[in-house]
């Protein structure tokens, strides 16, 4: 028996070797016919040069920009790094004038939104600022941007979600102190350091979310929801009304002039007596005139109020050139859009002149909210994030500057532009961005 086991055990090592000897015979043929190692050559690192003396004019970016501009360009500065501190060279515009770039840089919320602005008393300009507190509540801030750069809070109060009263627009009064209207048309005032106080239903005539506040000289507040206007906190304008103002020659004009337009441009008319002439008569957009008026636009015509409210509105009627209005400037004048052929037009007192061809805010024009005005010019953007041109009026002309960004700037949809004490634009965003666009001098 034991020779047996002898026997086994010695069968059993024989193989164990032999596994172990072909093992390492085919780890030694392994190495033998491995391939020899190749050297890769070190990466070359491609040098990159940056020249502060080189003429950015013969870049292909900005050759991109000759498209808004005519005539000799000088060197521009794209971008800056210091907030609120305007470019330094100039480019050279239509008929010999010189326009600065503008500069625009996004100014920063920190997970805030902006929900409206309004133009301060002193110059700078207001943003009503909103942010989730807790649940089912929201914090809200007025804040103030001045020229120089500075920005201070104004005021701020907790609120919780009630539709009637969240605040949707504002504007200030000469005093200083903030009004404030909600997405129900509730009319609120605010103090500093106190929540709102909103008035009683029964002191203004809306029916729907306040869309516009605008202040005349005579410190009025102007107040539409797109249907109704209120005056004063208690005088009320519907188209009803509005149309009981005019006086009958202007009624006769307007009604003539709307049965001859096509009907894909014609309102849908009210029921009763001239049903077609009312229903062009809801208001739209609300402009205040340098001589303490206000001008109307119904998307029809443009009604300019005096401001003494007791005479009738002044009628400009646009229909008479084939063109619908789009905004009215400080100093009366009326811009509007052929709908026969998308013309536009710049209508005055004594006369009418067509910009065909000439460099004009194309893009605004299709969007009357980013169009503004201060007392002085009527403003319009052409926005996009990688296209940005930014419009004034000069005498009968438009005066366009290219918007160089300071950093990134939203990848979105403005919804609304305002002008601040300096004439610099401000844009507020679908999404809720805040959007600075600082104007380059103009040429004297």
């Amino acid at each position: 028996m034991d020779t047996k086991r002898s026997l086994l055990l010695y069968r059993i090592s024989l193989v164990v070797s032999a596994l172990i000897f072909l093992g390492v015979l085919f780890w030694v043929a392994m190495r033998f016919f491995e391939p020899a190692p190749f050297a890769e050559p070190p990466l070359q690192k491609s040098r990159i040069v940056f020249n502060p003396k080189f003429d950015i004019r013969s870049h292909v970016l900005f050759q991109g920009l000759r498209a808004f501009v005519t005539g000799s360009v000088e060197p521009g500065i794209l971008g800056r790094p210091v907030p609120f501190a305007g470019p330094q060279e100039a480019l050279q515009l239509e008929s010999g004038q010189t326009s600065r770039l503008a500069i625009a840089e996004e100014i920063p919320l920190f997970g805030g939104r902006a929900i409206d602005i309004t133009p301060a008393s002193d110059g700078a300009m207001l943003a009503l600022l909103a942010g989730r507190a807790g649940e089912g509540e929201t914090l809200y801030e007025i804040r103030s941007y001045a020229a120089n750069g500075s920005v201070r809070t104004i005021s701020s109060w907790m609120a919780s979600a009630v539709a009637d009263l969240e605040p949707v627009r504002f504007a200030q009064d000469s005093s200083g102190l903030i009004w404030l209207g909600s997405g129900a048309g509730r009319i609120g005032t605010l103090t500093d350091g106190s929540p709102p106080l909103w008035k009683p239903e029964t002191d203004i005539r809306l029916f729907s979310g306040v869309r516009q506040m605008v202040f005349d000289d005579a410190m009025r507040l102007w107040v539409t929801d797109g249907f109704h206007v209120s005056v004063g906190m208690g005088e009320g304008l519907t188209p009803l009304d509005i149309y009981g103002r005019m006086t009958d020659a202007d009624r006769i004009i307007l009604g003539n002039q709307l049965t001859q337009i096509p009907e894909a441009v014609r309102p849908l008319p009210m029921e009763g007596p001239d049903g077609l002439l009312k229903a062009s008569l809801v208001p739209e957009r609300l402009f205040a005139r340098a001589d303490g008026g206000m001008s109307l636009n119904t998307g029809y015509a443009i009604l300019q109020f005096s401001s003494a409210l007791e005479k009738p509105p002044q009628l400009i009627n646009t229909l008479a050139t084939s063109s619908l209005p789009i905004a009215a400037a400080p100093n009366g004048d009326v811009w509007a859009e052929r709908y026969t052929d998308g013309g536009i037009l710049r209508i005055w007192a004594t006369g009418t002149r067509s910009y065909a061809g000439a460099p004009i805010p194309r893009q605004a024009v299709s969007h009357p909210e980013l169009f503004a005005s201060d007392r002085n010019a009527l403003f319009a953007l052409d926005y996009s994030p990688t296209s940005t041109v930014l419009w004034s009026t000069k005498g009968s002309e438009w005066q366009a500057q290219v918007v160089a960004a300071s950093g990134t700037i939203p990848a979105d949809t403005p919804v609304k532009v305002s002008i601040d004490g300096g004439g610099n634009m401000w844009a507020i965003f679908v999404q809720g961005g805040l959007l600075r666009i600082q104007k380059g001098a103009e040429s004297p």
